[in-house]
């Protein structure tokens, strides 16, 4: 059984898709116009791809260091945000939205009221790049991606264009279906007693939005 385990393969995916020649190497495209094209999208699409959803194989967590440099106004703390960071998944629980807390992210920084605390724990997709990690459906709606990009670009058939992305569409949302099978979404709900144990629970009262202030 032969499946896509490299980057080249995952562009060979995509060639199949718009019916073009495949390549040996994207990595060292040569003189090869397609692998050229394809090597100058591959990776701003991959983490375009990441951004859009808290994928299973690209979710980590870590308790991110204080930042000795306090922001000018607004917030008391910032938290250094990892290199590897692609976007924010969850701050401290992982079941409490995002929508709850007081916070911005800036300049590499997650800025938020915490009392000073040495670090922050945070859920987050990181910036995957193993295709062996790829869960099967992923590679599918990536390869998409890629073609959506390209297709013009390489063939310059509108019609074809508008199939891939068509495609690329019921591709999106297998893999995010796939990906729910995993780890189901969570169903926030108002509990007075839970909110109440993490408002005044120590240092839990920090950073939180409540009220009519709340996100929305």
């Amino acid at each position: 059984m032969s499946v896509a385990n490299a980057k080249t393969d995952i562009v060979n995916l995509a060639f199949d898709i718009i019916k073009t020649e495949n390549i040996n190497d994207v990595e060292v495209p040569g003189d090869d116009k397609a692998a050229v094209v394809a090597d100058r999208w591959y990776d701003d699409l991959r983490q375009t791809a990441l951004e859009g959803f808290p994928w299973v194989f690209a979710s980590t967590r870590k308790a991110i260091p204080l930042n000795a440099t306090a922001p000018d106004f607004g917030f008391d703390d910032a938290y250094v945000l990892p290199a590897d960071y692609i976007s924010l998944s969850f701050i401290k629980y992982w079941d409490y939205p995002l929508s709850k807390w007081n916070y911005m992210i800036e300049n590499g920084n997650l800025y938020i009221d915490n009392g000073g605390a040495e670090s922050l724990d945070i859920g987050y997709v990181f910036d995957q790049t193993e295709v062996t990690k790829f869960s099967p459906s992923f590679k599918i709606y990536f390869a998409y991606c890629i073609a959506e990009k390209i297709v013009f670009k390489l063939t310059g058939n509108v019609a074809l264009q508008k199939r891939v992305q068509d495609g690329k569409k019921v591709a999106q949302v297998e893999a995010k279906a796939n990906n729910g099978k995993v780890n189901p979404p969570v169903a926030y709900r108002q509990s007075k007693l839970l909110q109440g144990r993490r408002l005044y629970g120590g240092s839990r009262t920090t950073g939180l939005y409540t009220g009519q202030n709340g996100r929305t």
